[in-house]
């Protein structure tokens, strides 16, 4: 029981660290060459940021539903610990 009591809070940050790393997202191939016109540089740039941004969202909620569900059934789970040990305390 003890390991999983950081569980959550290491897999928080990892998550973390993976949205907040935005160069992979910025460096995608496909998005570098459908965009490259220098004439059009200042345009595309903002092109590029918008798809970057969309990328980002788009790998992040996945991330954040299941931490949701993760975090809901953690609390659910420790109310009714704390609920058992408090009723097995009253009946003593």
């Amino acid at each position: 029981m003890k390991a999983n009591r950081h569980l959550p809070l290491i897999l928080s940050t990892i998550s973390l660290v993976f949205l907040l790393n935005l160069s992979s997202v910025l460096a995608c191939p496909l998005c570098k060459e459908a965009l490259f016109d220098p004439a059009q540089a200042k345009q595309t740039a903002g092109t590029a940021k918008g798809y970057a941004v969309s990328i980002s969202l788009l790998l992040g909620m996945p991330v954040l539903l299941i931490g949701g569900v993760a975090l809901a059934l953690l609390r659910g789970r420790r109310l009714t610990q704390a609920r058992r040990v408090d009723t097995r305390k009253r009946s003593a």
